[in-house]
């Protein structure tokens, strides 16, 4: 995935860090400093030098509609949950200082206990940039991000997980849940390549009637079966719709010797879009969709060779 660089007379910033430089002063509304390793309940939270230990802590001081945002910086050690955590603020924003990709980040929030979701955004409007949150302490971890407020935007996110081996075998495993429309995600990594899969799980799942925007994301899953898929769209009661413009799916496994069935997974009996352009490409699965299912797919490509039309991928194979 491409990266680009902006200077600007001697200053040199990477794209994925600009939403960094907008929290060391270039806009925004108040602002409050999250650090897991120095980060203390007695510090005020209001510099760089005097910040807080707590993401809740810290959301719970943002204001509504002023576009506040809680800065986690880079650490040592990550900011941990001990509950689920929701994300109750509208146009309010969480902002990591992280200078790189956002694999692996170290503006990073883990958890300590089992619960699920791990976040809950119920707010809208707000963005979330430059963080990697690494998900699963147990088989009952079963969502990473519950995403239902509307119009949020992800960028240079890591959802990180899962991380038990249970939890990455149980069917009700799900790393983001997309229960709202309209939210976008830009330069996102979605799953991990640590512990295998192996059952009918996701690392997407997008409720019936939403739509979402996917740009520039790496969609990856390291298994040791074939029945795990990367997106699965409930189309059960109303129109549900996904676009892909760039975006990689990558299945690894032991020698790369595994393959997944299908990459995405579909409700029969209503209507569902995805929508995938030239530059989306796939590794190691079999199938984008199921046969009965694959009228739901759209990729333009020059090489179909079917009489279906209108771009739909049909019989072609991707693995």
């Amino acid at each position: 995935m491409r990266r680009e660089k902006f200077t600007i007379n001697e200053l040199t910033v990477n794209k994925c860090s600009l939403h960094g430089l907008d929290v060391l002063g270039l806009g925004g509304g108040e602002k409050v400093f999250i650090n897991g390793a120095l980060g203390s309940a007695g510090n005020s939270g209001k510099s760089m030098t005097e910040p807080i230990a707590s993401i809740v802590g810290a959301e719970a001081m943002l204001r509504s509609g002023y576009n506040d945002m809680a800065v986690l910086q880079a650490s040592t050690s990550s900011v941990s949950l001990a509950e689920a955590f929701t994300w109750d603020r509208n146009l309010a924003h969480l902002i990591g200082v992280w200078g790189g990709y956002c694999e692996h980040s170290r503006a990073r929030i883990g958890m300590s206990a089992a619960f699920t979701p791990m976040i809950a955004v119920t707010g809208y409007g707000n963005s979330f940039s430059n963080i990697y949150t690494m998900h699963g302490t147990a088989q009952t971890d079963y969502v990473g991000w519950s995403i239902a407020g509307v119009r949020n935007y992800f960028q240079n996110v890591h959802f990180g997980g899962p991380f038990f081996g249970t939890q990455a075998d149980h069917a009700s495993y799900v790393g983001v849940d997309i229960t709202a429309t309209e939210n976008v995600f830009e330069g996102c990594i979605f799953g991990d390549s640590s512990i295998a899969r192996d059952a009918a799980n996701y690392n997407v799942q997008l409720a019936a009637g939403v739509t979402a925007h996917f740009k520039n994301c790496l969609f990856r899953m390291f298994v040791d079966g074939a029945n795990s898929m990367f997106i699965n769209f409930k189309n059960t009661a109303s129109v549900t719709m996904a676009t892909f413009e760039n975006c990689t799916f990558l299945v690894l496994s032991s020698n790369l010797a595994t393959t997944i069935d299908e990459a995405f997974n579909f409700t029969a009996g209503s209507t569902a879009l995805a929508l995938l352009d030239v530059n989306c490409n796939f590794l190691k699965v079999t199938r984008i969709a199921s046969a009965a299912n694959d009228v739901y797919v759209y990729m333009p490509r020059p090489h179909v060779t079917t009489t279906i039309g209108e771009g739909n991928i049909a019989e072609v194979l991707v693995a």
